[in-house]
């Protein structure tokens, strides 16, 4: 459900009316939002768990984009590369 509404979250805000798009404000954004007049920037303190996978991906594309290089999270899952063996049913 959770991955759902990420896909489409553009789609749902797009189709919803201003009640139902005040309450994904709210849930995504459950801080205050503050405008920055000079950088007009939006600013939150904090951001809803729901998007920090997307924002990681976001932060590493953009260190990509500048360095050309992909660095990977230290503490990610990796897959062995010898003495792991498939299990095989008869």
């Amino acid at each position: 459900m959770a991955s759902e509404i990420s896909c489409n979250l553009m789609k749902i805000w797009d189709l919803g009316n201003y009640e139902q798009k005040v309450d994904i404000q709210k849930t995504l954004f459950p801080s205050d939002i503050y405008y920055h007049r000079e950088k007009g920037l939006l600013r939150t303190l904090r951001v809803n768990s729901f998007l920090a996978p997307s924002i990681k991906l976001s932060n590493l594309y953009k260190e990509h984009k500048k360095s050309g290089k992909l660095i990977l999270d230290e503490n990610s899952a990796s897959v062995p590369t010898d003495g792991l063996e498939p299990s095989s049913r008869v």
